[in-house]
This record gives C-alpha cells, structure tokens and sequence, in this order.
C-alpha cells in the first residue's frame, strides 16, 4: 500500500517539476545580475507566475494558461514602456521648439536659416500669416504719395508696435507713404504679444517704383484760328523739376526750335496739326493741338482800313535821362487791333535792331549821346504808315535813383524788401543794384549768368536761417484753387491747410526760389508795372523807375506775366 506522500508526488508531479525550473530561473537571473553589477527591473513573471500557481490549484492546462498571460502581460509592459519614452521625447523637442519661436528677435518664417523641416509643423509660426497689406511688390507708380494698408489676419494677438521704413528711415505712418524718384524700399514691421506675454516682431519687405509723370507746358491753345502765315509758339516738358526732351511736329514733320522752347512755324490754309511728344520711348507723353490758319479775305481789308497805331512804354517826349542806356519797349497793331510785325527803330535817324522780339512787340536797348537824342518809330500797314518819335535828354549824371521792392505775396509774404531807393550810375545794368540790395538786407542768392550778361536769378537764401522769419507760408485761397486746377498743386488735406513741409519746402525754410511749391515758381521782376522780356543784366534803369521783383507760382501768369500775361 502506497504511501500518502507518493501518491501526493505522482498526483503534483508536473507542477512540481515547472516549480523547480521556475527557482532554477531565478537563481540563475539574480547570480547573473550580481555578476553585471546592475539592478534589474522587476520580472513580471516571478511574481505574477508563482501567484497564479497558487491560485490555479495545480491543472496542467491552467499552469500554461498562467504562463501564457505572464508573457503577454511582460511584452505589453515594454511595449508600454517604449511608448512612453517616445511620447516624452516628442514634449521634449516641442517645448525646445516653442521656445525658440517665442523667444526670437524676428518670426522664424522671416530668418532664411530656419526651415520648416527643423520645427514641428503645427508649431511653426512660418505657416502662419500674421498680416497682409495692399502693397503690390515691384509695382510701378507716377505719384510720389502712395497709399496702401495693413490688413490684421491673427486676431489672437496684440499689436505691440506698428513700423513702416522707407528705404530704411522709419516714417510716421497714416495711410500714405512718400516715395522718391525711382526705386524704393518699404518695410513693414509688426510687434505682436501672446497670451503668454511673450513678444515677436514679424516683418514684410516691398520694392515700389516711382516715375513721376511728365507735364508738357505751352502757349498753345487748341482749335485756335490765326490770320497770319507765320506762327509763333512756346512748348516745353519737365519731370520732377528738371527740364524734359520734347519734339514738335506740324502735320507729320518735325520742327526744330529758333531757341530756348520757342518756336517759329509757317501754317497751310485750313487745319494744321501740331503735336507735342516729350519723354522716351518707355514712358511718353503726347498733346496735339489744331491751329485753324483762315486768310484775311478783301473785305477784311476794306474793313480793316486805317492807319496800325504805335506805343511806347518808359518814354516820353522831353524826359531827361542821366544813364547813356535805355531801355524800352514797342508795340504795334493793326487799325482793328491785331499785332503787327512789320515796324522799326532808330535812333538818331540809325536803325537799331531789338533784344527781343514777338508778333506786334520787341524790346529795345540804345546808347545814348551827350545832349538831345530822337528816338523814331515807324509800322507799316498795307500801304499806310504810321510814326512816331521822341526827344531825350541825356546828362551826363549819376545823381539819378530808382526804387526796389521784393515781394511773395503769392505765398503770404507781400514785402520780403521793402521799397528802398538805390543810386544809380552811368553805364550799371539793373543786376549789379539787386545784388547790392540782397546783400544789404542779410540775404544770398544763387544765379545763372554774370551780372553783366545773361544773369538769372534762382534763389534767395536766408543768412538767418529762416527765410519766412518763423512763420508759415499760405497760399491765397483763390490762387490756391486755380493750382489745384492746373495740377500744379496736389490737393490734399495738408495743402488745404497751408502745410507744405517736406513736400514742397526744405525743411530748415531757409530759401525760396525755382520749383520751390510748383515746378512753374521762380522769381520774376517788373519795370512801372511792365514786365521786361530781357534779364537783369540787360536792362538799364532811369531815374525815378520802380523795380518790382515778384515770386511767381504759374509761369508768372498769376502776377501778371507770363504766357498769359505781358
């Protein structure tokens, strides 16, 4: 009879067997791990494996089903495990990146060496647009005021600081930026803050193109109708100021100028057609004009009939003069009023020839002799004559005097000079007495010319610093408004207000003169309330005139010179 123990190892003997492997394992692993020197990770099936045995009372197929569970449970815990190192690898790189981004100077999208490959997509501030603006990159324009906006895409973040550059000089920014002649550089740079309160700046760069229109400026006057063959004309372009190349053409051929913008054509009965191109061939401006050339017809003659009449401005019979030059001016028309061409002057029965001329008008210069002088003017008119002449007295003198005034009442300063008398001396043309009185009055000039041939005045200076003596310049209301009609001024808001810095004025005040406001300014000068077709230089004065030297914002035309002036 078996033993109650045998019969306990023959029932258990399986199990007691996987019992002993599973010490012979563990004996084997920690003998290893001391040998390493290293502590191993809890084993999941010594623990897990002697439990189940336990629990699972012996069966055969439940000692292999535990078994079984103990690996699965071993190899989703290292799966696990991997997962979590991974996922903890992935928070490590973001919050580098999200660091880096926040704590830039500039958007990583903006710096070249940042590509998106090296951040995380999804955090990438590349990806992302902060603003737009209405700037079209490389466009070409012809006004030099150029609007455009910024347009706010991120509604999550707070607008730190706005800046806009012009080529590089930051600029107070409203809606309009104002460009310089050619290529300009605008940048647009925006400083943002997160909810975090960390800040970044995010930059957009332009390249504008500014080409400033070019104006053509003429006498002439389109469907016009003349009576006369020969017709004289004065044309002219300017860009940005500075004088532009043009070419006129009657009828399809070109016509070259008898000189500086003035022009002498022959017309053909009928139409004729005058066209003015200035510019090149990129950029060109074209205006034509019809001259209707209608002949005088018999009955025109009969009712023009008469006499022309002759008149002569500064002279009068009898004046004595103390200057041996003198200066003139003649005008001659028709018996119905129309200028006429066909005149001459002597003096002291000697034909003399003018300084300059224009249909019906010259301008003359003589020298004269010690004692009585005649000065004889005589215009022919189909067939009939007329003449006229005076006796002028010249003593040899330098006790006569002339009176000067300075004035730009056109730009709100009716006396820059106030009226002051000058000496005057024999043989001393009207330069030599401007510059003396500019000097005396604490001004400088620039000038073209000599003061004794072709001289041109351009601008006066301010020794002070200040030529409008720290005032403003304003522009009189009705001045102004034919301006903005003739386009010489822009009509803006600033310009309504008599604000001109930086635009039309250097920004010290410290001169006026040639384009400053308009590209027709300048100054211009008048003798008795006439103005001379010569310059300084050439003109002599007399005792008792009255010089008046004027600025002048359109040609001379608004105060009463010019092309549509004397």
């Amino acid at each position: 009879m078996e033993s109650k123990f045998l019969k306990f190892i023959k029932k258990y003997k399986y199990l007691l067997i996987v019992l002993l492997m599973l010490s012979s394992l563990l004996g084997t692993v920690t003998l290893f791990a001391q040998k390493q020197d290293t502590k191993l990770p809890e084993n999941p099936i010594s623990k897990e494996a002697v439990s189940s045995t336990v629990l699972l009372a012996g069966s055969d197929k439940d000692v292999s089903k535990a078994l079984k569970d103990s690996g699965v449970k071993f190899k989703k815990k290292q799966e696990a495990d991997k997962q979590d190192e991974q996922e903890l690898a992935k928070d490590n790189s973001k919050e580098v990146s999200q660091k880096h981004i926040d704590n830039d100077e500039l958007d990583p999208g903006i710096d070249k060496n940042i590509t998106p490959s090296k951040l995380k997509k999804k955090e990438n501030k590349s990806d992302r647009t902060y603003f737009t603006t209405t700037i079209k990159d490389g466009e070409q324009v012809t006004t030099e005021a150029y609007k455009f906006k910024i347009i706010q895409k991120e509604a999550d973040l707070k607008i730190e600081k706005q800046q806009v550059l012009v080529n590089e000089q930051e600029v107070d920014f409203s809606g309009t930026v104002i460009l310089a002649s050619g290529e300009n550089k605008i940048e647009v740079v925006m400083t943002y803050s997160n909810k975090k309160g960390q800040t970044f700046k995010v930059a957009k760069n332009y390249t504008v193109y500014f080409n400033s229109q070019i104006e053509i400026k003429t006498s002439l006057k389109d469907n016009e109708t003349v009576e006369k063959e020969l017709f004289k004309f004065e044309a002219y372009a300017i860009r940005n100021k500075k004088e532009e190349a043009i070419s006129v053409y009657l009828n399809g051929k070109k016509v070259e100028s008898v000189k500086d913008f003035a022009y002498e054509i022959t017309l053909e009965a009928g139409e004729n057609l005058i066209e003015l191109k200035a510019g090149s061939d990129k950029d060109t401006l074209e205006e034509s004009y019809i001259i209707n050339y209608k002949k005088q017809e018999d009955s025109d003659h009969e009712k023009e009939s008469g006499p022309p009449t002759i008149s002569v401005d500064t002279l009068q019979d009898g004046m004595i003069v103390e200057n041996e030059k003198l200066t003139f001016n003649v005008t001659a028309k028709t018996h119905s009023g129309k200028p006429l061409d066909s005149f001459q002057v002597y003096l002291n029965d000697e034909e003399i020839g003018e300084e300059w001329k224009k249909t019906g008008e010259a301008q003359y210069t003589t020298h004269l002799v010690e004692s009585v002088n005649t000065i004889k003017i005589i215009a022919v008119d189909k067939e009939e004559k007329s003449e006229i002449s005076y006796k002028i007295n010249f003593k040899n003198k330098s006790d006569g005097k002339a009176t000067f005034t300075v004035q730009a009442s056109t730009v709100g300063f009716p006396e820059v000079i106030p009226a002051t008398e000058v000496e005057l001396e024999k043989g001393v043309p009207a330069s030599e007495y401007l510059i003396k009185l500019l000097t005396d009055y604490g001004y400088s000039f620039d000038h073209t010319g000599k003061t004794d041939k072709s001289f041109y005045l351009a601008t006066i200076f301010s020794n002070s610093g200040d030529f409008f003596n720290g005032g403003s310049p304003m522009i009189p209301g009705d001045l102004k408004t034919k301006l903005f009609e003739r386009k010489l001024l822009r009509d803006t808001e600033d310009i309504r207000n008599d604000i001109y810095d930086e635009v039309y004025l250097p920004e010290n005040h410290n001169r006026l003169g040639e384009f400053d406001f308009t590209s027709g300014s300048g100054w211009m000068y008048s003798v008795n309330g006439v103005y001379p077709n010569v310059g300084f230089s050439d003109y002599y004065l007399k005792d008792g005139d009255s010089v008046r030297l004027r600025f002048t914002l359109m040609l001379g035309e608004d105060i009463g010179g010019g092309f549509n002036g004397n």
